[in-house]
């Protein structure tokens, strides 16, 4: 492995975690994974059985799950959130009916600690509580809810609350404000 990676990740990603990886003699990148094995730029070999934390639920690279993703991106344009997404209603569609009725809105996120959050404002609205019970020491993710729950101090000190400030700036050019908001500006003081 290239000293510059392990550096460039000291530097502009996590020191914590680079010295984490050393001391487990990981500190490598990946050349190659097939189902459940991962090798690495030393040429040693491992058999995954963390599988992504869920993502790798099929192995590594499996061949149909790959073919079926470069024919989507061939076959349609790559989309974005004001346009309507037909795989989305399709996956919304069988996830619904896979409840055999007793849910029919479905919340499709990208990340876990994206879900992690929305499941603390579905618990919170629906039973009007304001305790979440988590894990103590789990981990579910770095967004400011999912780092909350976690119970691990090094973890948590972001997420906790310092009287932050935010607010919503209202009236004027809609349009103009959305396109803003997009491009990350018109978010009020923080």
């Amino acid at each position: 492995m290239s000293e510059s990676v392990l550096q460039a990740y000291r530097t502009h990603i996590s020191s914590n975690y680079a010295d984490f990886l050393e001391r487990m003699d990981l500190a490598c990148t990946v050349e190659e994974a097939r189902g459940t094995i991962i090798r690495d730029s030393r040429g040693r070999s491992f058999i995954d059985f963390i599988a992504g934390y869920g993502v790798f639920n099929f192995g590594h690279n499996p061949s149909d799950v790959v073919r079926a993703l470069c024919a989507e991106l061939e076959a349609a344009p790559l989309w974005n959130r004001p346009f309507l997404q037909a795989p989305a209603a399709r996956l919304a569609e069988r996830l619904a009916a896979l409840t055999g009725g007793a849910l029919d809105r479905v919340l499709l996120c990208s990340t876990g600690a994206e879900t992690v959050d929305s499941a603390i404002k579905l618990a919170r609205l629906s039973t009007r509580r304001t305790e979440i019970v988590a894990a103590q020491g789990g981990f579910h993710g770095f967004t400011l809810g999912a780092l909350s729950l976690c119970g691990i101090p090094i973890h948590a000190r972001p997420s906790e609350n310092r009287g932050s400030r935010a607010r919503a700036r209202a009236g004027g050019d809609r349009s103009r404000n959305s396109a803003r908001g997009l491009s990350g500006g018109g978010t009020g003081d923080l």
